[in-house]
């Protein structure tokens, strides 16, 4: 199977909507606070030097996830929202979730910043997985 199977309007549209999950989920609201406090960081030192070009790596990374969910998804031929999101949860407890773990013993960061980047993940997988399952309907 080529790339000719990957459905890129719904890659873009996830692209964007996980985007702006990454935008909440790091404000002051949700999990901000922990992830400045745990880095050692201000607010204004995590965004100050983000502006558009980290903005633009962050819309890169997501697209490319997305697209190789998409790929997933269209393989194993997975159609409708529960299919999804059980796709999305095995994408993350076997393939993010193990790094996140790695990663985060061997740079000895707090547990708490790992699981507000593993629960970040875990949500973008899921909501991308069910995305394109539904959008086979």
């Amino acid at each position: 199977m080529g790339l000719s199977g990957i459905n890129i309007p719904a890659v873009l549209l996830a692209s964007f909507i996980d985007l702006s999950i990454v935008t909440v989920w790091f404000s002051p609201a949700l999990f901000g606070a922990v992830w400045t406090r745990d880095l050692g960081r201000t607010e204004e030192e995590m965004w100050a030097p983000f502006g558009m070009r980290g903005l633009g790596v962050i819309s890169a990374a997501l697209l490319v996830f997305n697209a190789g969910v998409e790929l997933a998804a269209n393989h194993t031929r997975v159609v409708g929202m529960t299919a999804g999101v059980t796709l999305g949860l095995v994408i993350w407890s076997f393939l993010v979730l193990p790094l996140f773990i790695v990663l985060h013993t061997a740079e000895r960061r707090s547990w708490r910043l790992a699981a507000v980047y593993s629960g970040l993940f875990m949500v973008i997988a899921v909501i991308s997985s069910a995305l394109f399952a539904m959008w086979r309907f």
